[in-house]
């Protein structure tokens, strides 16, 4: 799995991308790919190749960059520019078929802004020439991009003629050539078009505004975007609808959006089985704040958005094992900041979330990550993935606090130096062949980063956390490594008390009766439920 974020620290930019090789349970440390702007980039991935979409700021232009990885993220090839570094270009967007990649941007062009394709047909390694998709005389922006076989479809948004319209552009040769036509009614407004295709058949929603209304529309093709059907409204009249999201697997289309009324905003869904010909009553699911997004894996459905909850933002998470006819609501966040910009992505039975989280930073938010392996029913808890929080302190920046912790073992003292944010650690105790327990203090939670020499534990595999009456498995982060210690980062959740950290041993040998004094310890400390670092037999 990959994640890719954006890191402005140092009041520049930066593109990062960082790898879990075990489902989400740790990453590595993040690949620094250039410098970006504040545009969003993208990742894709299939088999051991990885590609990235981003955009670059220099005085003089913005440039579309292209990024390729061939063993599975732990290197990337040289960045090269898609959009040759003249003018202005925004807005990328990745998709990937097989061996051919497809990258679609808004680049300014004679004076207007245009949506733009360049196709590789060889895994990323050369691209083929720029081809303006939209070809209007006004400013077209907002593309989105789907592919279905040899077939890739463009759809944006533009205006000039009078209104905003909703374009769409359609190749059947892989990216050889497209052809253009419009989609919404010229009399509205049209806006964020978003797209799904599916064997033949492609579905497009956006959002109209007429006057003080904005509604939802929907419109269908079956026969690889050659005619569309009439298009479709899916909101009600009392509703206020906007940010609309289309997914599709099968004969089944699925639909979310924001909806604001007299009794708040909400995130409705509605679903199609036959097509996108009819569709099944709205379904309320839950109050929201933010944007919303859904995924689809086989015959499950989830979607995530942003609610407000005693005065911050959190994560909202739904599960539908059965085509989106009940779901199940959870909150994914549970910390003190506000928590924006949700993220998601499945495999299996394994799900994904990422989110941008301002508990340690009224300035620069924290990329927060969790992960369920049963389909979404339970999230373990999460982890923090980028590297702020360590940075000087500047306009609202939260340093973390330096500690350390010492323990004796046959008479040689070990020291662990640490650095925390609201969880005080006190003591620790090594048990040979068997692990570490830290013992501190937290009432709300907080983030503990720990740098472990290597001749008290290596090659760290597992993190423990005691609460209560109950054990968690923690998600790390690796921070930094060399040939002396690992550092490694973690969220502690409220209420822990102990600590413990799984790896392999590296502490000299002791003698057998300290191993089984070792062991002992071990039995007393699972009874009170303590957190360890284990080492492997």
């Amino acid at each position: 799995m990959y994640l890719i974020w954006k890191d402005n620290v140092s009041e520049k930019y930066e593109t990062l991308v960082t790898t879990s090789t075990d489902n989400g349970f740790s990453f590595t440390r993040p690949i620094v790919l250039g410098k970006s702007s504040d545009s969003i980039s993208q990742i894709r991935a299939l088999g051991e190749n990885v590609y990235v979409v981003g955009v670059e700021t220099t005085p003089n232009s913005s440039d579309v960059f292209f990024a390729r990885s061939t063993d599975s993220g732990i290197t990337f090839d040289h960045v090269i520019s898609l959009s040759g570094k003249i003018g202005r270009s925004h807005s990328p967007q990745l998709v990937i078929s097989g061996g051919n990649v497809y990258v679609t941007w808004v680049m300014n062009l004679f004076g207007n802004d245009e949506v733009v394709v360049r196709t590789s047909k060889d895994n990323g390694t050369t691209f083929g020439a720029t081809i303006d998709v939209s070809k209007s005389r006004g400013i077209s922006d907002h593309p989105r991009m789907a592919v279905s076989g040899s077939n890739v479809y463009v759809v944006w948004q533009e205006s000039g003629k009078g209104n905003f319209d909703i374009g769409f552009s359609v190749s059947t040769n892989s990216g050889d050539s497209f052809r253009i036509m419009s989609l919404s009614d010229k009399e509205v407004d049209s806006f964020f078009p978003t797209i799904a295709a599916y064997a033949n058949n492609v579905y497009i929603t956006w959002e109209d505004r007429l006057g003080e209304n904005f509604d939802v529309s929907f419109r269908a093709s079956r026969d690889n975007g050659v005619t569309f059907d009439p298009a479709i409204r899916l909101d009600t009249d009392e509703l206020l609808s906007d940010i609309p999201e289309v997914v599709a697997f099968g004969d089944n289309v699925y639909v979310m959006w924001r909806a604001g009324s007299i009794n708040g905003t909400e995130v409705l869904f509605r679903k199609s089985n036959d097509n996108g010909i009819t569709f099944d009553e709205i379904k309320r699911l839950s109050e929201t704040y933010g944007p919303s997004q859904i995924a689809i894996y086989e015959n499950n459905v989830y979607l995530v958005w942003e609610n407000r909850v005693s005065n911050n933002n959190e994560i909202f998470w739904a599960t539908s094992t059965d085509g989106g006819n009940t779901f199940r609501i959870t909150k994914v966040s549970e910390t003190t900041g506000d928590s924006v910009s949700a993220q998601i992505a499945i495999d299996g039975e394994n799900v994904y979330v990422v989110w941008t989280d301002y508990t340690f930073s009224r300035k620069y938010g924290e990329v927060f990550f969790a992960r369920s392996t049963n389909e979404g029913l339970h999230f373990e808890n999460p982890i923090i993935i980028s590297n702020t929080i360590t940075s000087p302190n500047d306009s609202g920046q939260t340093n973390m606090e330096q500690f350390t912790i010492s323990s004796v073992l046959d008479r040689k003292n070990y020291t662990i130096a640490g650095k925390s944010f609201d969880v005080a650690a006190s003591s620790f105790e090594i048990y040979p062949n068997w692990g570490i327990e830290i013992r501190l203090m937290t009432r709300n939670g907080g983030v503990l980063e720990l740098t472990l020499p290597r001749d008290i534990i290596d090659e760290i595999r597992v993190v423990n956390a005691s609460i209560e009456d109950y054990t968690v498995a923690l998600g790390f982060q690796e921070v930094s490594a060399d040939p002396s210690s690992r550092t490694i980062r973690f969220i502690v959740p409220a209420d822990t008390y102990d600590v413990e950290i799984k790896g392999a041993k590296v502490v000299p040998e002791f003698p057998i009766s300290l191993i089984i004094l070792a062991t002992c310890f071990a039995v007393l400390i699972t009874l009170r439920k303590s957190i360890i670092i284990r080492w492997p037999n």
